[in-house]
């Protein structure tokens, strides 16, 4: 094993063990009753208007690549690229996520190249 690969191994391990003990450390501080209680009294109208603001802004965002991407690809492809790469955004530590779009592209049959260069731009 190369000194990079144990360096970057490293690297990935310290990031979870850092995530795992600030999950804990939030997690601790929050009474569980409290957020079962919450979620049950919020209105289903809430709710709603919440997933509709949260499509309309990957609809967004898919048009703001499908304009950069000249097209290449069509809009449904897009917001699902768009909502597959939100998900991962949210998931993965230290940004990693943003590289589920240029493979996500990629798969569409777009050049590394585009991909990166769009997520940049």
């Amino acid at each position: 094993m190369t000194s990079k690969l144990k360096s970057k191994i490293f690297n990935l391990v310290l990031t979870a063990i850092i995530t795992v003990v600030f999950v804990y450390i939030l997690l601790s501080q929050v009474n569980i009753e409290d957020i079962i209680e919450i979620t049950v009294k919020v209105s289903p109208l809430y709710v709603l208007l919440g997933f509709l603001a949260y499509m309309l802004f990957n609809l967004f965002r898919a048009m703001r690549f499908k304009s950069l991407l000249n097209g290449k690809l069509t809009l449904r492809d897009l917001t699902l690229v768009s909502l597959v790469h939100g998900m991962f955004l949210n998931i993965l530590p230290s940004r990693a996520g943003e590289l589920s779009f240029i493979y996500l592209v990629k798969k569409k049959n777009i050049s590394t190249g585009e991909g990166i260069s769009t997520l940049l731009i």
